[in-house]
């Protein structure tokens, strides 16, 4: 009878039926009666773990891939966005080389351009702000975002140096150019100067001598015409304290009526 079980359970083994209690059946006297039964039944066990742990692979790979590209633009966006800096790259060396030409003009238009790729990769991190709608912005590796702050800083002070050799003078664009390189770049020293030059012409001399002290320090007091504007602004400030001075005196003095 046991011999006749196991060709039952060997023709139910080979044609791949039967449970696995049936593979692991046992006789009276507690011996195995399908050895085969074991065999097939710690194959299968250990394919449905294989499989589980393919899918917890495939899961776990993926998931990665998700985290990877959280902290990073698109593809599609951050090519974009590389072009219009590359483009902004080549209009500040154009410029660059119109203002040794002593083609003010043509730097400009070079500059101004260059700020507006700029101004549009803004816009592209910035959706929200331009469109006022709820829309995901991408995000840049840090050292292309450096890059950007970078070059919006270097074409806003070249626009400003290149506002300074027109006449007039439009010393308000001046500011609003020097303001912008400060922000972006508070260790540039020529941002400071040429802000502290252009409140000086304003007549503004507090804010003159704010940007060119900032400037002086910088420069560790070794820049020369940083210290020679200082020193004129200085002056002006002790013309302008003598007059309210002398004013507020004479007022003390005027009898009343």
């Amino acid at each position: 009878m046991s011999e006749l079980n196991n060709d039952n359970n060997k023709r139910r083994l080979t044609s791949g039926k039967g449970s696995v209690e049936d593979w692991l059946k046992v006789d009276e006297e507690g011996f195995i009666i399908n050895c085969f039964g074991w065999i097939q039944a710690v194959v299968t066990i250990l394919r449905s773990s294989w499989d589980r742990l393919s899918y917890i692979t495939i899961g776990a790979i993926r998931l990665c891939k998700g985290l990877a590209m959280a902290g990073h633009a698109p593809p599609a966006a951050e090519q974009l966005i590389r072009q219009k800096l590359t483009k902004a790259r080549e209009l500040k060396e154009k410029g660059n080389e119109h203002f040794k030409q002593q083609q003010v003009k043509k730097a400009i238009q070079s500059y101004h351009s260059g700020l507006m790729y700029v101004k549009g990769i803004d816009q592209d991190l910035n959706p929200n702000k331009i469109l006022g709608k709820c829309q995901d912005a991408p995000s840049l590796p840090q050292d292309v975002k450096e890059e950007v702050t970078d070059m919006s800083a270097h074409l806003h002070n070249n626009l400003a140096a290149c506002l300074l050799k027109q006449e007039p003078v439009r010393y308000e664009r001046v500011v609003s150019c020097c303001e912008h390189v400060t922000e972006l770049r508070p260790q540039n020293i020529k941002g400071w100067y040429r802000l502290g030059l252009a409140h000086y012409h304003l007549r503004d001399y507090d804010k003159a001598s704010d940007a060119l002290k900032k400037a002086n320090t910088l420069a560790g007091g070794q820049d020369m015409a940083v210290k020679k504007l200082l020193l004129s602004v200085d002056q002006e400030l002790k013309k302008e304290n003598k007059k309210f001075s002398d004013m507020f005196k004479n007022s003390l003095l005027v009898k009343p009526t």
